[in-house]
């Protein structure tokens, strides 16, 4: 065998023995099996973050858009629009909102009626609009899923303000009660000669804390709108109105105008009440009958 077949083999041995060790030295970091197919990788290890967003801190993000992410908020409204070919906007479909009202994301067909004031968390993939005549904006999520309907907890009612009407057959007369404690009296009897006459007193704010507590002990919400007794002619109505606001932990704040009359016939613990505004009047409350 001539010297140049030799050489040859030799430079043939070296360039196996290169590729060999470059095989090894490149190969190795990066195994097989961390390569996952294309359609496993629909969210990736890096973006699956345990925060939940509010939907305010989900538009004010930046993130960029088809990130993957959970957003705490409360069920919406659903609308169904028509929009002109240069629209902009999120278009029709449901919304998640936020717990004060004042933002919103679009969630597709994902039906945030069924959770209407309810708190709920939901995943998806950030969505933008605009692009065009606006800058673009986060403005809702793609493929949404329900993820969990946060439990209510009532935290605490609170009365705002309350008013007694006496209707009588010749007057009628108005104790209205407010949460700084201002009683404001007002009477009408044009037939008795008196046009309008008003009023008014201070009570402590234990006084109107006392008047609360006894309204809510009484359970005022669970009476009916009226008490009327059929038999009776001329008789004076008592009405009690109270305005209240009931604070959730985990929903929106439910704000509730309540009214119970009675004409004659009336429940013990609503007399209860109306008898205890009387007290912190303290004064002549007129009610003219036949």
């Amino acid at each position: 065998m001539s010297i140049k077949k030799y050489i040859l083999i030799i430079v043939i041995l070296v360039v196996i023995a290169a590729g060999y060790l470059i095989y090894q030295n490149f190969s190795i970091p990066f195994p097989a099996r961390n390569i996952q197919p294309s359609e496993q990788q629909t969210i990736p290890q890096a973006e699956q973050s345990e925060k939940i967003y509010s939907v305010e801190e989900l538009i004010k993000s930046g993130f960029s858009e088809g990130k993957y992410v959970k957003v705490k908020g409360f069920g919406g409204q659903c609308i169904d629009v028509r929009v002109s070919e240069d629209y902009e906007g999120s278009g029709a479909g449901c919304f998640l909102v936020s717990s004060d009202g004042n933002y919103g994301i679009h969630v597709g067909e994902f039906n945030t009626l069924v959770y209407k004031d309810k708190e709920i968390i939901v995943e998806g993939y950030v969505r933008y609009c605009g692009g065009r005549k606006k800058p673009k904006y986060i403005c809702g999520l793609r493929n949404v899923k329900l993820l969990e309907v946060i439990q209510s907890q009532q935290e605490e009612k609170v009365i705002k303000n309350l008013q007694l009407k006496i209707s009588a057959p010749f007057s009628t007369t108005t104790l209205s009660v407010n949460s700084q404690g201002i009683i404001n009296y007002e009477v009408k009897a044009p037939k008795a000669g008196i046009e309008r006459q008003v009023d008014s007193k201070e009570i402590t704010k234990q006084q109107f804390s006392d008047l609360s507590d006894l309204i809510i002990q009484n359970n005022f919400w669970s009476f009916n709108e009226q008490y009327f007794d059929e038999n009776l002619m001329d008789a004076t109505t008592y009405t009690v109105e109270v305005q209240s606001i009931t604070f959730y932990r985990n929903k929106l704040a439910d704000v509730k105008v309540h009214s119970v009359s009675c004409y004659g016939d009336c429940p013990k613990k609503i007399v209860e009440i109306i008898n205890k505004i009387k007290e912190l009047w303290g004064k002549e409350i007129i009610e003219i009958g036949v």
